[in-house]
Formats: structure tokens, C-alpha cells, sequence
């Protein structure tokens, strides 16, 4: 999603820009509330009922930053295709991405469109002279050969995440020192979807493997081009049982 090498290394002023790790806000919330004790002379009555201890945690974050790119076209013509950048359209009327068609000069003379679309290997039989979007209503465009892009990199932000986690925990004391704990974590109680590079399970990597295995997520014209709910799970609720001898 963020290539790690300038789009031209000559020109290494274009690509100032916000850093891979700028998540520009997170809020985390722990809360843990000790069930009060009851007083009871019998035995079983106090077994079942005390102990308890139950625990929350909220996480929140705004989504990364991503680097939207041109794919394979080699759009400065520096002769390396790696990490050049797509186009803004900013009279588009949509959030859609687009590639491109190449202008061609033909031998009689005449000037017409490409049969087949840039993205897809397509060529002129003359000269191109220029290209033109596939889609007019597309806000970000694949930037053609020898058109310099004009989106900074790392400019457009991915989707964030909250999930809630909730705990319950039960102690079972043997003697004052000793006790058995048993807790259930429930993670993403809420089942809430999140679309984000990284799911809202924070022990889970799936989302991080899907990001980097599918670059047509950054790819204008690419069936997946900003479609996060297509390529990331949006994380599951989970649950996991524990136990603890504390002596």
C-alpha cells in the first residue's frame, strides 16, 4: 500500500508527505470493576456469588495512511514503474478510480482512442498522444505514460476501527493465599464489523496480510480499488476461556 522507494529519484522533493505510521488519533478505555462481596455465613452461598470481576476495554483509532498508485505504468518515464502514483480528478462526481485510455496518433493521421485501456497492456498502433479516463466521474485516475501525477503520497486515509472487549472473571478461594481464577475474554463483543487495514482483533494479522497481498486496493480502475469490505474480513467476535492457579 506504501511503496518504500520515491516514484523518481530525481525529483525525491515530490514525495514529502505524511509518514506510514501517521494514525492521527487512538483512544484506548480500560475499566475493571471488583463485584462487591457479600456477607453470608454459608459456604456454598459465598462460593457461588463472590469473587467476581468484570473488565472492559475500548479501542479506537483512525485508519492509515495509503499511497494510491498507477500499478505497472511507468507514468514519469524514469524507467522504474515502482511506486508511481495515480491522478485526482478534483471535478470528479464520484469517489470511484478509473484507468486510462490511451489518444492515439494513427498512421492515416487520425486521432482515436485505444481499443484497450492502459491498465490492461492496451497500445496504440501509431503514437499515443495523450490519455484520457475511462470513467469522467471518477475522482482518481491511473496516471498515464509521460503524465506526471498530481496526488501527493500517502494521501488518502483508510478506515479506522472501535471494538469493544469485555472480560468476566471468578476467583475461587481455597485458602486466603490461595485461589483458582477462571476468566472469559470476549473480544468484539458487539460483532461490529471494521474494514480497516488491521481488524479490530488486535492479536489478529489477517487484515495486514490481505493489505499487502492485494495492491489493487490502491490501484484506480482495479475491481477492488477502495472496496475495503470486500477485502477485509472486518474482524469476528472471539471468545477464550482461561484458568489461573495462584498460590
Amino acid at each position: 500500500m506504501n511503496p518504500r522507494r520515491a516514484q523518481d529519484t530525481n525529483r525525491i522533493n515530490e514525495d514529502r508527505g505524511n509518514s506510514d505510521l501517521d494514525v492521527r488519533h487512538k483512544f484506548a478505555l480500560s475499566l475493571t470493576y471488583q463485584v462487591p462481596d457479600i456477607k453470608s455465613e454459608n459456604r456454598l452461598v459465598k462460593t457461588l456469588v463472590n469473587g467476581f470481576q468484570i473488565g472492559s476495554v475500548f479501542l479506537a483509532q483512525t485508519g492509515q495512511p495509503v499511497t494510491l498508485q498507477s500499478g505497472g505504468v511507468d507514468s514519469n518515464g524514469n524507467g522504474d514503474s515502482a511506486g508511481d502514483r495515480a491522478s485526482v480528478n478534483p471535478f470528479a462526481t464520484g469517489v470511484a478510480g478509473s484507468d486510462v485510455f490511451a489518444v492515439c496518433e494513427l498512421p492515416n493521421g487520425v486521432v482515436g482512442l485505444s481499443s484497450d485501456t492502459v491498465a490492461a497492456g492496451g497500445s496504440c498502433p501509431g503514437a499515443a498522444i495523450g490519455y484520457t479516463p475511462a470513467n469522467y466521474n471518477a475522482k482518481y485516475v491511473i496516471t498515464g505514460p509521460g503524465a506526471r501525477a498530481n496526488l501527493a503520497r500517502n494521501s488518502f486515509t483508510s478506515p479506522g476501527f472501535g471494538v469493544l472487549n469485555l472480560s468476566v472473571g471468578k476467583s475461587f478461594h481455597f485458602t486466603e493465599g490461595k485461589y483458582l481464577q477462571a476468566k472469559v475474554n470476549v473480544f468484539n463483543v458487539l460483532n461490529h464489523p471494521n474494514y480497516a487495514l488491521s481488524n479490530g482483533n488486535v492479536f489478529s494479522v489477517p487484515g495486514i496480510t490481505t493489505a499487502t497481498t492485494t495492491p489493487g486496493y490502491a490501484i484506480p480502475g482495479d475491481p477492488n480499488f477502495l472496496n475495503a469490505p470486500e477485502l477485509f474480513s472486518g474482524g469476528f467476535r472471539s471468545m477464550t476461556l482461561g484458568l489461573k492457579f495462584v498460590f
